[in-house]
This record gives structure tokens, C-alpha cells and sequence, in this order.
């Protein structure tokens, strides 16, 4: 009788032990952070990386999204439109386009800036997964545009542009400078 007591306590702990076979889930297989110096001066001024995005909390996943997104580090800003109601996206422009190069700490009351130079970052790549179809990894919207930075060099501030280059291989984006202030202003010559 104690021998039978015992092997029915010892069961439930053996499959206790066994290890949990769980449906295969789907990933982003994001890739790895990488920073990038557009100034050559040695110091990073954008790192890329990869982020989860949003998904359904089933096994297996419904739906899953993914994203690479360019990022400003300390020091380096993105131009940004200024919205009526607050708050600020960071701006593209497309081919033609004249941007003037904006002095920082310079307002006038009489003049509402229509762009500023802000923290944050842009999304580059966007894709998804789930038991319920995938979408292969795309430039997000307004990614294939030319963006305007400005970062610090010692003491002075240093404009430029970039552009966004798809590596469908590596599932990431390659930040390509573009060019510096003529005079005054820029003009998208991508």
C-alpha cells in the first residue's frame, strides 16, 4: 500500500520535470544595433536598431509587427515640423525641395517657426509575422526621403542631410550623408 501511495505521489512530479513542448512562436529576427558617425569626427551621431512592435497575445501569434528605426544620440538633432496644436514629427523632404538651415535659441514672437531641430527618431523598415500572413520587411512611409540634422562639433553646430539606403539581406537600413548648407538653405539635389 505505501509503495502504491508513493508511485502515485511520484508521477505527477516526473511529468513535472518534463520539459513543455509550446507551439513555435514567430519573431522579428531583428538585427543588431548599429551607431553611425556621419560626421566623421569620431563620435556616433544615429544609432539603428530594431524594436518590437505590437502583437495579439495568442500562441501562436496572430499578428506581430516589427521595426527598424533611426535614432538621434545626444549631441545630433532631426529637423521636425511643428504642429499648430503642439508637438513635432520629424520631417522629410523629397527632391527640390528648399529647406532653410535654422538658427537654435533665435525666436521672435511676431514668427511662428514652422520647423525646429528636436530629439527622437524616425521609423526606417516595418514588417510582420503571425500565423494569420506576413509582410516582408518595407521602407516605412516618408523613409525615402532626406532628412536634416544638426549636431554639435566642439563648439559649433554643424548642419547636413541623409538619406535612408534598404539592406533587404541584413533587414536594416544604411544612413548615407548627404550634403551641407549652400549659404544659407539647402537644397534637396537626392
Amino acid at each position: 500500500m505505501r509503495q502504491a501511495l508513493f508511485l502515485l505521489m511520484l508521477v505527477p512530479s516526473l511529468a513535472w520535470a518534463q520539459p513543455v513542448q509550446l507551439p513555435r512562436i514567430y519573431s522579428c529576427e531583428l538585427p543588431p544595433p548599429d551607431s553611425v558617425d556621419v560626421t566623421d569626427d569620431g563620435i556616433p551621431d544615429f544609432v539603428v536598431r530594431g524594436m518590437l512592435g505590437e502583437a495579439t497575445c495568442d500562441i501562436p501569434v496572430s499578428y506581430g509587427g516589427c521595426e527598424v528605426v533611426v535614432w538621434a544620440l545626444p549631441g545630433t538633432r532631426l529637423l521636425g515640423r511643428l504642429h499648430p496644436m503642439g508637438g513635432r514629427d520629424v520631417c522629410g523632404f523629397a527632391r527640390g525641395d528648399t529647406i532653410p538651415v535654422l538658427e537654435e535659441g533665435m525666436r521672435d514672437d511676431l514668427r511662428i517657426p514652422r520647423y525646429a531641430f528636436m530629439d527622437g527618431g524616425l521609423r526606417a523598415l516595418t514588417w510582420s509575422y503571425g500565423r494569420n500572413g506576413t509582410a516582408p520587411p518595407q521602407l516605412a512611409p516618408m523613409a525615402d526621403r532626406v532628412f536634416v540634422f544638426a549636431t554639435r562639433m566642439g563648439e559649433q553646430v554643424v548642419h547636413g542631410t541623409f538619406t535612408l539606403e534598404f539592406q533587404k539581406a541584413r533587414r536594416t537600413v544604411a544612413i548615407r550623408s548627404g550634403s551641407l548648407p549652400v549659404g544659407n538653405k539647402f537644397v534637396v539635389v537626392r
